[in-house]
């Protein structure tokens, strides 16, 4: 009976102790398990955390990036509209010349008819004159785009730097205050004239802007000459 009763004893202590280390291992074993879980669980929120960073920097350094190159591309945009802007060709001296001859030619024109339409009860004379200030002003535009120099005596009616246009003047005045027959074929004379000259001008090299004035004059000379040979065919 005792053994038996030892026996159950024994057994009942093995159970007990065999529960225990169980227990233990298992709680160890919980334990672990539950560091091991927290424990990744911290990583993975760490490198979420990191990947939340590093994406933001990234964004942040490529819209930095970004405004940098807009920067960089607007300024060499920039530069390149300004580099683009054409510069004024340089008229030879021939150019130049021409430019001067036209211009005072062309107030010759106007001075001759201003005078005849003072001596003559006629308004063709004032109406061609008017026209030939148009022409001076085309002109003369193109000196001050080209900083050519106009003559001295362009304000001054019936004074020329020219030699050749003074005595043109003087004798033209003197002719057409003959008679007005003569007075229009001065009027043809000066047409004629400014057609002759302007077309062996445009037989050169010109720049586009000086051909065009000079092209719109050629084109006016032909209207008074018309204008004139009609009035002495009545």
């Amino acid at each position: 009976m005792l053994k038996t009763t030892f026996k159950i004893s024994i057994a009942v202590a093995l159970l007990t102790v065999g529960s225990m280390a169980n227990g233990q291992g298992n709680g160890k074993g919980n334990g672990n398990q539950e560091t091991a879980t927290q424990e990744t669980q911290e990583v993975t929120t760490q490198e979420r955390g990191h990947g939340k960073g590093k994406g933001h920097h990234a964004s942040k350094n490529s819209q930095n990036e970004e405004s940098s190159s807009s920067e960089n591309g607007n300024g060499k945009s920039k530069g390149n509209k300004e580099s683009e802007e054409p510069s004024l060709p340089t008229l030879t001296d021939a150019d130049k010349a021409g430019i001067i001859y036209i211009v005072e030619e062309e107030k010759v024109a106007r001075d001759v008819y201003r005078h005849l339409a003072e001596s003559w009860d006629t308004d063709i004379f004032s109406k061609i004159a008017d026209s030939e200030q148009k022409h001076v002003d085309a002109v003369s535009k193109l000196v001050s785009k080209y900083d050519v120099e106009l003559p001295m005596t362009m304000d001054e009616e019936g004074i020329f730097t020219s030699e050749k246009l003074q005595d043109m003047y003087d004798a033209l005045v003197a002719q057409g205050d003959k008679s007005l027959e003569e007075a229009l074929k001065v009027g043809v004379e000066i047409e004629e004239t400014d057609i002759e000259d302007l077309e062996e001008l445009l037989d050169g090299e010109l720049e586009e802007d000086v051909e065009k004035v000079y092209s719109r004059i050629l084109r006016g000379s032909y209207n008074h000459l018309r204008s004139f040979n009609r009035q002495l065919d009545k």
